[in-house]
């Protein structure tokens, strides 16, 4: 994302993409939830590190789960309320 392009255009741009049908999904990284909120475009997100690190699989149930040396130890979003929010995540419905 260009961080010089408000995220209202950058989305509608997309937007206009899926009503063209000339693609389906859109994709964003490296953005965060305060941005995509500025955004009318943006009907639901689900946020690719919680799929990406294996939470999905119940590998992790709890803080206590983690080992010091993992690499989601040293991640600030999965502490505290933010982590309580990716475990909700699991509650998908999987297709």
């Amino acid at each position: 994302m260009d961080p010089n392009t408000p995220i209202e255009d950058t989305i509608g741009a997309l937007a206009e993409l899926v009503k063209e049908e000339k693609v389906k999904y859109v994709g964003l990284s490296g953005c965060f939830a305060e941005t995509l909120r500025r955004s009318s475009y943006c009907r639901s997100s689900i946020a690719y590190s919680p799929l990406g690190h294996g939470f999905q699989t119940g590998k992790y149930k709890s803080l206590d789960d983690f080992e010091p040396d993992d690499l989601e130890e040293q991640y600030h979003v999965f502490k505290g309320d933010d982590f309580i929010t990716i475990l909700n995540t699991r509650r998908i419905k999987k297709f």
